[in-house]
């Protein structure tokens, strides 16, 4: 008898810790919070703002280009380039008129 109480209190316990592991990986990812207190989803993260310049990773995630053909164009005066401090950042208009055929 003991030894049935305590299988059906290992497989409750078990059960709880796996459902408290869900619980807290989905509210990491979830991108809305449920208000406890109005019962509605409200948006946890602010809105991203539109980028006004990227840096060269971004800049080659962004325009699929790579790297160096990145640095090509910035040496050939078709993209824009600015550093700041220490990091080289692109406009987003320059970045823009280089994909769209007006650099």
């Amino acid at each position: 008898m003991a030894l049935e109480q305590s299988e059906n209190h290992s497989d409750e316990s078990n059960r709880q810790f796996i459902e408290t592991a869900i619980r807290s990986i989905f509210h990491r990812r979830c991108l809305t919070s449920f208000h406890m207190q109005r019962g509605v989803s409200m948006p946890s993260e602010k809105p991203e703002l539109p980028k006004i310049a990227y840096s060269i990773r971004e800049a080659c995630h962004v325009s699929s280009l790579g790297r160096t053909t990145i640095y090509h164009h910035i040496a050939a005066g078709r993209l824009r380039a600015n550093r700041i401090g220490g990091r080289v950042v692109i406009p987003a208009e320059s970045l823009n008129a280089l994909i769209e055929g007006q650099a």
